[in-house]
């Protein structure tokens, strides 16, 4: 973050895992939690919305895949739209990290859905 110009210090992380995190750094981390408590997760993302500013925060949910393996796509979906909805009501730019190779074209197709648009990695 430093290379590209950025401040870590305007970061936020809300650690979503099964095991415990360490982190002893610049950017505000939340307390960890587990992929299964969906409420926990949206409970620290509203906790994180607090210190982002309108038209410059960003939010970015990564690892989709592995949280699908612990709850139903269908509530991971409900949530997600409910994220997305919220940056864009407060004007935030929002980005969903999922690997492609683990999930089903048409979960991917889904959740690609609550976007503007997709972009690929490769």
């Amino acid at each position: 973050m430093r290379e590209a110009g950025g401040d870590p210090k305007n970061v936020g992380i809300v650690p979503v895992s099964a095991s415990p995190v360490q982190y002893d750094g610049p950017c505000w981390t939340a307390e960890r939690v587990s992929p299964s408590d969906l409420t926990g997760i949206s409970i620290q993302f509203s906790r994180g919305e607090r210190y982002l500013a309108a038209d410059t925060g960003w939010v970015v949910v990564d690892g989709l895949g592995t949280m699908l393996m612990y709850v139903e796509e269908t509530k991971l979906y409900r949530l997600l739209s409910h994220f997305v909805t919220r940056a864009r009501g407060r004007r935030f730019r929002h980005v969903t990290g999922i690997a492609d190779d683990v999930v089903s074209s048409d979960t991917l197709a889904r959740f690609q859905s609550l976007h503007d648009r997709s972009v690929s990695l490769e």
